[in-house]
């Protein structure tokens, strides 16, 4: 039987990281090892694991390193045949969820990875699926249970994510840049390039009950990182004309846009900043209001990230060449 690691980065998440760990405590499979990466938690996270999860491998730093760093740091002090990377907010949904997606990886022809997200909105069950786009915004659609079944698609998001061990270790981990926010849609592009297939099933999908706790919105930072992987992923002859294309791919996405934006509330856009969606009342915005309090948000945001990687450019177009090992560092850090 072979070796699953599970990888848990968590900062100042307690309530969630226990409900957790109880999911995979619930697991039908015997052979796993679970390491949690603390971020510098100052709630009792690493009490909590101490007295209550002993058996657990447990990294404590004493500072928020992010978490493609501390997704690195687990890496390399895993031992099994599979890399399964979770996150603290994340909830197993059956016993079987592990053994079917191990299924799927021994099954399904060629290197491949799985995973996939649950929402549940208004009791409402719904499979994530994102497309991410090189240039404008990305496209979210949303599948019911019974309408996922082994799709393949480019990306799987890093709060539950399942592959073969030797594939992560072959593409140098996550990109610690990436303090949060589009690292795992990094390492699935260069898992593509290396013939990484990505599946979504409805087996094996985790409930991602999306903490606020460490998710500070900021669609600067959403802007920031994707500008950044345009930059490191796409032919360098673009470089000059990217804002162009930028614009013309955003203007050509805006029936799409409008459709989702008129089915989504203001409290739920990850472009609205934590306090204003708190004081958001119930009442249904028009897609107007909600044009209204996005677009300034959203030019800002632009004008902020094209300055910030016009800046760091001559870094970007070195590690574009250089294609660095990032577990190195995580590693180093281990051994102190």
């Amino acid at each position: 039987m072979q070796k699953v690691s599970i990888v848990i980065p968590s900062w100042n998440r307690k309530n969630e990281l226990g409900k957790c760990l109880s999911s995979i405590g619930k697991l039908n499979y015997p052979s796993i090892e679970i390491t949690v990466v603390d971020n510098g938690s100052s709630d009792g996270t690493r009490e909590m694991l101490q007295n209550e999860y002993r058996d657990i491998k447990l990294i404590s730093n004493e500072n928020n390193l992010g978490v493609s760093y501390a997704r690195n740091q687990g890496i390399v002090v895993s031992s099994g045949d599979y890399i399964w990377c979770l996150d603290s907010d994340t909830e197993i949904i059956s016993p079987n969820t592990l053994s079917h997606m191990l299924d799927i990886l021994e099954t399904y022809p060629g290197d491949s990875a799985v995973g996939g997200e649950l929402i549940v909105e208004d009791n409402i069950e719904k499979i994530k699926i994102l497309k991410p786009l090189c240039f404008g915004r990305g496209i979210v659609t949303f599948l019911r249970k019974d309408e996922c079944h082994m799709v393949e698609c480019k990306f799987l998001t890093g709060a539950n994510y399942l592959v073969r061990t030797k594939l992560l270790l072959e593409v140098g981990g996550f990109d610690p840049r990436y303090f949060v926010v589009g690292e795992d849609t990094d390492l699935c592009i260069r898992m593509h390039k290396l013939g990484c297939r990505h599946i979504i099933d409805k087996n094996t999908v985790v409930v991602h009950h999306v903490s606020k706790t460490g998710r500070r919105s900021s669609l600067y930072l959403q802007e920031k990182n994707r500008v950044r992987r345009v930059l490191l992923h796409s032919n360098i002859f673009v470089i000059p004309i990217f804002p162009l294309l930028d614009l013309f791919f955003l203007f050509s996405a805006l029936p799409l846009q409008y459709k989702q934006l008129k089915k989504r509330e203001i409290s739920s856009m990850s472009s609205v900043n934590i306090g204003y969606r708190e004081g958001t009342n119930k009442k249904k915005a028009s897609v107007l209001k909600k044009l209204l309090v996005i677009a300034p948000i959203y030019l800002l945001s632009i004008m902020y990230s094209y300055c910030w990687n016009l800046f760091f450019l001559p870094q970007t177009i070195y590690l574009k060449f250089k294609k660095p090992n990032y577990l190195l560092a995580a590693t180093q850090k281990c051994i102190e």
